[in-house]
């Protein structure tokens, strides 16, 4: 084998720049080809989940050659390792040879040479090992990885909402690097078994047939390992559980923090997860203890069958001399590592078995029914046949019931009902979302099936996190002339021209800095750029003002799609005299009518009571279409970014994290913490001395002292060794689970209280790693490899300190070498340091894009997108594999070198030994304790520095993690002088009035200072317990104003006053908690109906039903079998008008004095939106409540209605002001001239 090759140069460019400047991500090695996921993903595709074992064993065997060669290295090296106890042992005799002047020198120097050559060539072989090893791993958790994600990619609709989005991010997160660790603990396991067999087959050859006493001891012990294993993978599981539900509760409330925000939920929230986290910690800190107990029985296991084996040699005639007792010692030190690590490997087993067993759930999930077909595209656009289609929930009952239809190609049809009638479920069954019963089948002009280009808009629009262009091109190339016209066409010209950067704005996770109607507009211009042949639109126009929604009906569905079909579910019906077919849906998901406009109103008596109602309450829309405003330029003219990159430290982790963490692991006071960290130093000091005494007792003593006086002695602080490592690792553990608790309590706290900007410009999946594989890195790893860090250095310490006593020759001798080494260790961990921060970083890029995946599945397949995210995957996922594996050779470049420094020291202490020996300055005996410490420093010394370097690597998780939790909370009031607690408002039990007055005076709003203005100088006067309409184009700052209102954003200029105190004045929770709002995104979490009501049971049974009735569900909700029906995720398994109704009965269940309702009631029929009007009067009679809508009946009935337009106020008028008859009414639709 080629040096180079041998000693990794290949990483030798990294180190040569790291010792000119800090390395960047582009100065790591080009990615391994040989690494590709996809192919990793091929040769996994043929394992059997049904049974984990065997999963776990056809994963490791799937990585190829490199899992092969890392068994025959791992198996390879034991001649070595075995190897060396022999050699000591014929120095040893050698030596005592030598003392008696019955040999010669140059003999003694070539067993010498022998022992350092063998302590060389195992250290470089280990390295070997290990890379082949790593690679395994790399493979496994690649090729997992993709796997999980395509399977994502098809999971059912229904399987994917009785998963957490937590969940299967973990999958991802942990399961996928808790089975790759099978490529570590299958050759070692393997190699510690052979290890401890070739270990006593060697002690055998020295005790003779008092060995065979030592083997049947370890017989006797074997079974306890058994039950060790058993009791490490029922803790391991129940700490997964634990962690599971915390990272998915905290992956839901990121999803829903403004929910969180609105109602004031922090304090509680963090309740919630604490307990969670609680219960976790509570799993950890048994596991810890069954750990602290099983290493502590591994080691008694060695001490135990020296003395035994050392008795019966005894008895047996045997005298210990040094050539009989520093070889078995050897031995027992050797096998410390296998046997000391057997529950480290138990531990990482169980955790695989258990990661196999939750990946075989995932992967057993049914995917979406596509069935195969060799149906072509249709050239244009299709017919539609539905025979006697059904569509059943879990619980049997149907939403669809014998839906049988035909459209024509080109048709533009409609579909209307009450909320909950199955409009939805309708489209998503023409999407093959929903297991369907009957034939649905799309027919091209002759006749034949084909397979349509199908655009889809849900009712909540998908948004990735990325531009405006981005989001409407959706992987399509487009010249500028055809987007162009396309913007124009979805009414987007004017929005973009308000944008910071136009169509290259960034506009961040789920459009967050986007109004609804803009979210829809930009879903409706990817379905334009997808060029269909049928669009099938869920609700397109609720979230859109009347203007806008005339010019997307005239210059969209009747105008660049007229050739097209399109089917719209909708409860905007004033468009409907434009449609080919209308189908009327009724509440048990069956067709009512189908037919025109004219044929329903004259043969359907539900549809003309439909129509009547609708006419009554809706104003007349006084918007007629209008050309849209001139397009602006295309191309950039300022910075659009908003997702801002993760911020990384540069160069050493800095001393005041290390301090941080120390103190965390300390006690509440300096003077705690000096007494814990001192009590650790000396238990650290007590298991490096103890063994070391034992060692020099034993060469000092063991030929001159009676024999049962050395093994007592021997005995006793074998004991006193054992109880110092129990109680180092209890402690040790007890104590880094403190320090994790309080900064994922600091973190937490910070995040709950931090403003919506860290959410708009930071990534869901960078937060949630944050509580998931940082936390976890900082619960499990930090913590044993600060441990693993600081007895490797006091062993190196203890063996120079030894060195030092006896042969201080051999120091001076071996300096040059330590200075190599230093020199080695420095530029390594130079490098180490920013290539490990690189890894972490690009962890967080394939959760982010998972999450959003998951919240985009239904958009996705319907565009048929899932290579193109597959692909964007694949590069997030090589990304991260380039950072690892570059972060991989550099640790392998150091490690290789480590061995040949100490190999260095060994054979100058042997040689500077001899001649003690042979001058007569040393017994025989303290050579060998000094060579058997020597020969196992080279290891000390390696992982000492590899160790701390992990421990630095794992601090950038701690860095991250402290970072998050210094971010600055929003201000609780932002003038002076605060409201102090006692003083009276409208939150006060002595208040009179249950509703505020409320006035914006001369407001200015924008959302940072290079921004535009949102809302330029805005003044209204709302008296208290006034219900009042906001209405405005899209984007003309309604909901901004509502921003302000709940201090989301603060006003630059002018003054909010709410019960007449400036609103800045009021401490947050107490303003929020004084406020109720259903926003415009109905936001719900994962658990039932009545803990998405009420989530902390403060309602008794009565009051959550009455809300439910006031808004109409209540029906709805006893049918899903009452208030513990569950809810999916993100309410997946309502409707979006459910939804919506849910969350209004929510705000009326909260004793609040002003109501806010953000287009609350777009997304029902008109019906239920009469009906919540009427609710709203009667409930709310003496409640301050501020309704936005586009809707003109929607706020109908309001005292006042103040009109936005730019950010200004345009008129403040009274309704009836607003109910004159528009001789436009004709034109839009909704009736025929003679009605109008």
């Amino acid at each position: 084998m080629p040096i180079g090759k041998l000693l990794f140069t290949h990483a030798a460019p990294i180190i040569a720049t790291g010792r000119r400047r800090s390395v960047t991500p582009d100065d790591m090695l080009p990615f391994d080809e040989r690494l590709d996921p996809a192919e990793a993903e091929q040769m996994l595709s043929s394992v059997d989940w049904r049974s984990p074992w065997r999963a776990l064993w056809q994963c490791y065997w799937s990585a190829g050659a490199p899992s092969r060669r890392a068994i025959a290295l791992s198996l390879g090296r034991l001649p070595l390792v075995l190897g060396a106890p022999l050699l000591l042992r014929l120095l040893l005799e050698q030596l005592t040879l030598l003392q008696q002047n019955a040999t010669a020198i140059p003999s003694t120097l070539a067993l010498g040479i022998a022992l350092a050559l063998t302590v060389a060539a195992d250290g470089v072989g280990i390295q070997h090992y290990y890379y082949n090893a790593l690679w395994t791993y790399a493979r496994i958790s690649g090729g997992l990885n993709m796997r999980i994600y395509r399977h994502a990619l098809a999971l059912d609709r229904r399987a994917l909402q009785r998963r957490h989005t937590g969940d299967i991010v973990n999958h991802m997160a942990s399961d996928s690097e808790g089975i790759a660790e099978l490529s570590f603990i299958l050759p070692e396991m393997l190699s510690s078994l052979l290890l401890i067999v070739g270990s006593l087959a060697v002690l055998g050859s020295i005790l003779g047939i008092a060995a065979s006493a030592a083997i049947a001891a370890l017989l006797v012990l074997g079974p306890l390992s058994h039950a060790a294993a058993r009791r490490f993978a029922r803790t391991d599981n129940e700490l997964w559980t634990w962690r599971d539900k915390r990272v998915s509760l905290v992956s839901q409330i990121l999803s829903a923090i403004r929910l969180v925000k609105y109602f004031a939920w922090e304090r509680p929230i963090e309740r919630e997860i604490s307990n969670l986290r609680h219960s976790e910690l509570a799993a950890a800190r048994r596991l810890v203890q069954n750990e602290a107990l099983s290493t502590v029985f591994f080691l008694a296991s060695t001490t135990i069958v020296a003395l035994i084996g050392f008795g019966v040699y005894v008895l047996l005639g045997g005298e210990l001399s040094a050539a009989v007792v520093f070889p078995t010692l050897l031995v027992l030190m050797q096998l410390e590592g296998p046997v000391g690590h057997l529950p480290h490997f138990i531990k990482n087993t169980a955790h695989a078995y258990v990661a196999a067993e939750r990946l075989g759930d995932f992967f057993r999930l049914p995917s979406i029914l596509n069935h195969p077909t060799e149906a072509a595209p249709c050239p244009a656009a299709p017919a539609l046949h539905m025979d006697n289609v059904s569509v059943h929930y879990d619980d049997g009952t149907r939403a669809l019931d014998s839906i049988s239809l035909h459209i024509e190609p080109g048709c533009a049809v409609a579909i209307v009902g009450p909320v909950g009638s199955g409009k939805t479920t309708l489209l998503q069954s023409l999407l093959g979302e929903v297991a369907a019963e009957g034939r649905i089948e799309w027919q091209s002009s002759d006749g034949t099936p084909c397979v349509p280009r199908i655009a889809y808009v849900a009712q909540e629009p998908f948004i990735l996190n990325a531009t405006v262009r981005e989001n409407i091109l959706f992987g399509n190339a487009m010249d500028d002339a055809e987007l162009e016209a396309i913007i124009r066409d979805a009414a987007l010209a004017e929005d973009l021209a308000a944008l910071p950067a136009g169509l290259e704005t960034e506009i961040g996770e789920r459009g967050v800095t986007l109004s609804g109607g803009q979210k829809m507009r930009i879903a409706l211009a990817r379905a334009a750029a997808a060029e269909p042949t049928v669009v099938l639109l869920d609700d397109p126009l609720a979230a859109v003002d009347p203007r806008t929604e005339a010019h997307l009906v005239e210059h969209l569905l009747f105008g660049r799609w007229q050739a097209i079909t399109r089917i719209v579910a909708t409860h905007r019906l004033e468009h409907l005299r434009r449609f080919d077919r209308i189908v009327v849906l009724n509440a048990n998901g069956s067709i009512e009518a189908v037919g025109t406009f004219a044929e329903l109103c004259e043969r359907s008596a539900s549809f003309q009571r439909l129509i009547e109602e609708y006419r009554q309450t809706q104003q007349p829309n006084q918007q007629t279409v209008q050309p849209v405003a001139a397009l602006p330029s295309l191309e950039h003219r300022q910075n659009g970014k908003l997702i801002e990159e993760e911020d990384r430290a540069v160069g050493v982790v800095k001393a005041e994290l290390f301090w941080y963490y120390l103190r965390l692991f300390g006690g509440r006071t300096p003077a705690q913490t000096a007494l814990i960290l001192g009590g650790m130093a000396l238990l650290g000091i007590a298991i490096v001395a103890l063994p070391m005494v034992q060692s020099l007792w034993l060469g000092k003593h063991g030929q001159n002292a009676p024999p049962w006086t050395v093994l007592g002695i021997y005995a006793a602080l074998g004991l006193a060794s054992l109880a110092a490592h129990y109680a180092e690792r209890r402690v040790w553990m007890e104590r880094a689970l403190v320090a994790s608790a309080r900064i994922h309590e600091r973190m937490l706290r910070a995040v709950l209280r931090a403003p919506l900007r860290l959410f708009d410009s930071t990534p869901s999946g960078r937060i949630l790693n944050r509580f998931a594989r940082d936390t976890q890195a900082i619960d499990d790893e930090l913590a044993w490899n600060f441990e693993s860090a600081v007895r490797s250095f006091a062993a190196m310490l203890g063996t120079l300190v030894l060195i030092a006593a006896v042969a201080p020759l051999v120091l001076l001798i071996s300096a040059p070498a330590l200075v190599v080494y230093y020199r080695i260790q420095r530029d390594y961990r130079r490098v180490a340091r920013e290539a490990k921060r690189f890894e972490s970083i690009a962890r967080s890029p394939r959760y982010a894009l998972f999450k959003e995946t998951l919240s985009g599945l239904l958009t996705l397949r319907a565009f048929a997108q899932q290579q193109a995210f597959l692909d964007r995957f694949d590069r997030a996922l090589r990304h991260y594999l380039r950072m690892y594996w570059s972060n991989i050779l550099i640790n392998r470049w150091f490690s290789a070198r480590a061995p040949l420094v100490s190999s260095v020291i060994a054979l100058v202490t042997a040689i500077v030994l001899v001649a003690m020996v042979a001058s007569g300055s040393l017994s025989a005996g303290i050579a060998g304790v000094v060579l058997t410490y020597t020969i196992t420093f080279w290891g000390n010394l390696n992982w000492c520095v590899r160790a701390f370097s992990e421990v630095e690597s794992r601090m950038t998780s701690l860095e991250r993690v402290h970072a998050l939790g210094s971010v600055q909370p929003e201000p609780d009031v932002t003038c002076a002088p605060p409201l102090e607690p006692s003083a009276p408002w409208i939150d006060t039990p002595s208040s009179t009035a249950r509703g505020a007055a409320i006035t914006f005076d001369r407001v200015w709003v924008r959302y940072a200072p290079h921004l535009s203005w949102v809302l330029r100088d805005v003044s209204i006067e709302i008296p208290a317990g006034a219900h009042v309409g906001i209405v405005g184009r899209t984007g003309s700052g309604k909901s901004t104003l509502f921003q302000a209102l709940f201090r989301f954003v603060e006003p630059e200029r002018g003054r909010i006053l709410i019960g007449g105190v400036e609103h800045c004045r009021i401490p947050l929770e107490r303003l929020r908690t004084a406020l109720s709002v259903v926003p415009q995104d109905p936001l719900l979490l994962l658990g039932t109906i009545r803990s998405n009501l009420d989530r902390w049971g403060r309602c008794s049974d009565r009051q959550l039903w009455e809300a439910l009735k006031m808004v109409g569900l209540s029906d709805t909700i006893e049918a899903m079998g009452g208030l513990d029906a569950p809810i999916g995720e993100q309410g997946g398994n309502l409707s979006q008008g459910q939804r919506q109704l849910l969350c209004l009965a929510r705000a009326l269940l909260v004793n609040a004095r002003v109501i806010v309702l953000d287009e609350a009631t777009a997304s029902i029929d008109v019906l239920s939106d009469a009906a919540i009007r009427q609710t709203l009067r009667h409930a709310c009679r003496d409640v301050t409540v501020l309704t936005i809508a586009h809707r003109p009946a929607s706020v109908a009935d309001a005292d006042m209605i103040v009109e936005l337009a730019s950010g200004s106020v345009a008129r403040i008028w009274k309704p009836p002001e607003a109910i004159t008859p528009s001789p436009d009414r004709a034109t839009l639709g909704i009736l025929p001239p003679s009605a109008a």
